[in-house]
């Protein structure tokens, strides 16, 4: 597979196709990497990077304050 024309692919996507592909294959895809041996300590740097830029700090806080609020049952449930 070649990854690096997946990876160009991808970078030239528009925020909504990428959007559109993340919420079509983001749980498939998450899935099958967290089953991957060793695949939490690879990303650790990858995800400690993203959480040090502040636009996207600024963008995924509701995000990230929406899941806790439906994990801590305060939230509505979609369905």
């Amino acid at each position: 597979m070649d990854f690096d024309a997946i990876r160009n692919a991808i970078r030239n996507l528009s925020a909504e196709d990428r959007a559109r592909l993340i919420a079509e294959l983001g749980p498939e895809l998450c899935r099958a990497a967290v089953q991957a041996p060793g695949f939490m300590e690879r990303m650790m740097p990858q995800c400690e990077e993203m959480m040090r830029d502040p636009e996207l700090q600024k963008l995924m806080r509701p995000m990230f304050q929406r899941m806790m609020e439906r994990m801590m049952g305060g939230g509505k449930q979609n369905g």
